[in-house]
């Protein structure tokens, strides 16, 4: 097994040869992510970024385990509500939800998640048989003084042991950062638009506040980026089109920008105007004076690809919004332009989000 390269910090991934049942071979990855869940919309944004980590490397999810880590104080509604949302989660996205579990701890001030994501690739009819034979659910809930029950899954999903692994468990799958060499002259694309899913947060978070500003119109918009979050449409084309692509996130599209040529070891010239943004995460980054480039942008990736406009084309037939926004240079300079002005890309901040909630 490997641990993936150029992901976004917080992010593990590990990758493994399988043997089929029927015969056959197949390539398994895991991706896991940990972070604050003080409320079901950062669990929501954990799952759709955990997933997108599959999707964005040509992966169909096979099942995503949710382990939660909750302060002494923490009462039963709202574990239910979270195991809830989870499910709904797993539903929407036509997931096999895995196990739960669930503890109480003294030194946790507020909820923390970590969710632990295995896709497949290989034969569908491996897919099929396992959402014929779903694992069961752990039930989780308090007891009576306060801590967690919990009943072990009957089919656990386990982290790799063996970090190093053979060269038959690194065999590449059909997409993976690292994999297929970026070259100079690729050109640079944009599918989807940035900001969505901090957009989307803040509309949550925030409805309130914007509400004295905004038309009730307005603010449904936003949060309609909802459903543009997940990359789950992605997922074909790059199995379908030699290219590399990196899922945006945590930080926005200049972070993704920073670690996917960091990753790849690339260059680049991109056009800053030529980045997709939504008019409602415009204004609403405007209302928040923050920078909607550094917006948690979940819902876009970056891709290169040495197809030209035939990247854009077979994008665009899957129903993917797919806009060259610069090319691969052979320099290891990182610049945007924005019409006359030139300059170099930062290397990452904190998320634009972290300005308006704070940090948990």
């Amino acid at each position: 097994m490997e641990s993936g390269s150029g992901l976004l910090p917080g992010f593990r991934q590990f990758r493994e040869c399988i043997s089929l049942p029927g015969g056959g071979n197949a390539v398994r990855l895991c991706s896991a992510v940990s972070g604050s869940a003080a409320d079901p919309y950062e669990l929501e944004l954990m799952f759709v970024r955990v997933c997108n980590e599959l999707y964005a490397s040509g992966f169909s999810v096979e099942t995503v385990t949710l382990s939660l880590i909750l302060p002494e104080t923490a009462q039963e509604p709202f574990l239910r509500g979270m195991t809830a949302c989870f499910l709904s989660l797993c539903g929407r996205e036509g997931i096999v939800p895995g196990q739960v579990s669930a503890r109480c701890e003294a030194y946790v001030a507020s909820a923390a998640a970590s969710l632990f994501a295995v896709g497949i690739s290989g034969k569908e009819e491996f897919m099929t048989e396992k959402k014929k034979n779903p694992p069961c659910l752990a039930d989780s809930s308090l007891n009576d003084r306060g801590g967690m029950r919990e009943e072990k899954n009957a089919e656990t999903v386990h982290g790799p042991e063996d970090p190093a692994g053979s060269a038959e468990e690194n065999a590449a799958g059909p997409n993976h950062a690292g994999k297929r060499q970026v070259l100079p002259g690729e050109e640079l694309y944009a599918i989807g638009s940035t900001g969505c899913s901090g957009t989307w947060l803040l509309e949550q978070k925030k409805r309130g506040e914007l509400s004295e500003h905004y038309a009730g119109s307005f603010l449904d918009g936003a949060a309609s980026l909802r459903n543009h979050m997940s990359l789950k449409g992605l997922r074909q084309l790059v199995r379908m089109v030699p290219s590399t692509v990196y899922p945006v996130g945590e930080g926005g599209v200049f972070a993704a920008l920073w670690y996917f040529a960091e990753g790849e070891r690339f260059g680049f010239c991109a056009d800053l105007k030529a980045i997709p943004v939504r008019q409602e995460t415009v204004e609403i980054c405007e209302f928040f004076r923050i920078n909607p480039y550094m917006l948690a942008g979940d819902g876009m990736a970056l891709a290169v690809s040495g197809r030209g406009e035939a990247f854009a084309r077979e994008a665009a037939a899957l129903g993917l919004t797919c806009r060259r926004i610069g090319m691969v240079t052979a320099e290891k300079a990182r610049i945007l332009r924005n019409e006359d002005e030139v300059r170099f890309l930062d290397r990452p901040a904190p998320d634009a989000l972290y300005q308006v909630l704070g940090r948990q």
